[in-house]
């Protein structure tokens, strides 16, 4: 990734003028098809959606998302259809949805108090916001 420089997007489009906008590279260990042109791009997504559905085999994946078997890290299949369907329909329904509406305005009055209270120093939203959105996770989960 270093021989990249610290604009790669330029290096990589320095390429594509030299190479054109099919490219195969690889970086470290990991192979990559760079595909420079939008209309390139548009055809090899709609031709080939399926090869980039899924995310890499990654180990570290593999020991913390239960062999990939949870939603996030689980690879394009009849498996994952079924698990999105459930948790669209059991976990992601507007009447779920509407029944942790508390949690959400209690977390959001939290963070407002929060920053008032911090009104006349620095503060990172970013992080703020992170600490919001895992506070609401976790209630909503966790009870």
């Amino acid at each position: 990734m270093h021989q990249l420089g610290r604009l790669p997007h330029s290096t990589l489009a320095t390429l594509a003028e030299e190479y054109g906008p099919l490219m195969y590279l690889k970086i470290g260990q990991i192979e990559n098809i760079i595909v420079s042109s939008p209309e390139l791009a548009q055809q090899v997504l709609k031709a080939h959606d399926l090869v980039f559905a899924s995310r890499p085999a990654l180990s570290a994946a593999n020991r913390l998302a239960c062999k990939c078997k949870d939603i996030a890290m689980a690879l394009y299949s009849a498996y994952w259809r079924s698990i999105r369907k459930i948790c669209i329909m059991e976990l992601l329904s507007a009447k779920r949805v509407q029944s942790f509406r508390f949690v959400r305005e209690e977390e959001t009055t939290h963070l407002e108090e929060s920053i008032a209270e911090a009104s006349y120093t620095h503060i990172n939203l970013t992080e703020r916001i992170f600490l919001l959105v895992r506070s609401m996770v976790e209630r909503v989960a966790l009870g």
